[in-house]
């Protein structure tokens, strides 16, 4: 009984380790981003109250957009693009090789490798809508 209860402890710790490193880390990148963002558009802008606002509503709606792209790219939407994009490159640089026989099995094959990588949109969206949220709320404050 306890050998058990240790596997599935090991095996929860595993998977938050993966789901961290998987999800964790592109959060904390697109949230630095969207710091960076915001905090450049205020000093473009001059450092007031309103151009601190509209920094955070930008920085929300990149974070939003990237969410946006990688959800339509996590769906195969660009597979035919890059299928040929590498068919391009490869017959530029003379290479007689095929890593593919056609868009029919390069699509498969990316199709298997999105299936562990589900929630990659989730994680730019929550940070986008955070920095939207706060946006908003200080919109309200100020004008209400």
């Amino acid at each position: 009984m306890k050998k058990k209860e240790n596997l599935e402890n090991k095996y929860l710790n595993y998977k938050l380790k993966e789901f961290f490193f998987k999800y964790g880390l592109r959060f904390i990148i697109i949230t630095l981003i969207g710091v960076i963002v915001f905090i450049s558009y205020a000093w473009i802008k001059s450092f007031s109250l309103i151009s601190f606002v509209d920094g955070l509503f930008v920085a929300g709606l990149i974070g939003v957009l990237v969410s946006g792209c990688s959800f339509v790219t996590n769906h195969g939407f660009f597979d035919i693009f890059a299928y040929n994009a590498i068919r391009f490159v490869n017959f530029v640089k003379q290479y007689k090789e095929k890593n593919y026989y056609g868009t029919y099995e390069y699509t498969k094959a990316k199709e298997s490798k999105r299936k562990e990588t589900r929630l990659i949109p989730l994680s730019y969206l929550i940070s986008g809508c955070f920095f939207l949220l706060v946006s908003l709320i200080i919109y309200l404050v100020l004008f209400f």
